[in-house]
């Protein structure tokens, strides 16, 4: 985005896994997802184990690469015990409109270095 915005203060680009569109209508499974994840804290674990089972439990259509990737960023804290999430979910809910958002126009592109 800030490439095809703003060039001349961008002096080359690497692109890494993101499909410039807009996902209008992936708002709702993301906000879904980002829900459940964020109740994860709020519950006692015994193991990673039990986690990824819950979450196919809750989200039967994910695959259990989907269950591991999803589950990766919540960890357990070694003096306490407890889980969190390493990653700021609340952010992401709260940020939703902008995370599924590309605001650029088909006919613009970036015409420097990659």
């Amino acid at each position: 985005y800030a490439a095809l915005k703003f060039p001349q203060y961008v002096s080359a680009v690497i692109a890494l896994d993101i499909a410039p569109v807009t996902y209008t209508d992936k708002i709702v499974p993301f906000r879904e997802t980002l829900h459940l994840l964020q109740s994860l804290a709020q519950r006692e674990w015994e193991s990673r184990k039990q986690i990824e089972h819950y979450i196919a439990d809750k989200m039967p259509n994910f695959t259990p690469a989907e269950v591991k990737f999803l589950s990766k960023p919540f960890v357990r804290c070694d003096h306490t015990g407890k889980w969190f999430w390493k990653t700021n979910i609340q952010a992401m809910i709260a940020e939703m409109d902008n995370v599924v958002d590309f605001p650029v126009g088909d006919e613009i592109m970036y015409h420097g270095p990659s």
